[in-house]
């Protein structure tokens, strides 16, 4: 929640991890390790979709 805490919107959060594959997502809750993605990145993925 850092990143929403540093200026992240829901709705880019919610485009970011809409993105992601289903087998991108399970392999992090196997794994049990948070994905990291600071705010730049994210705005970044979103401006080029």
């Amino acid at each position: 929640m850092a990143d929403l805490d540093d200026g992240l919107s829901w709705w880019e959060f919610a485009a970011l991890v809409s993105g992601l594959s289903p087998d991108s997502v399970w392999r992090q809750v196997i794994k049990d390790e948070p994905i990291e993605v600071d705010g730049e990145t994210a705005r970044s993925v979103i401006g080029n979709l």
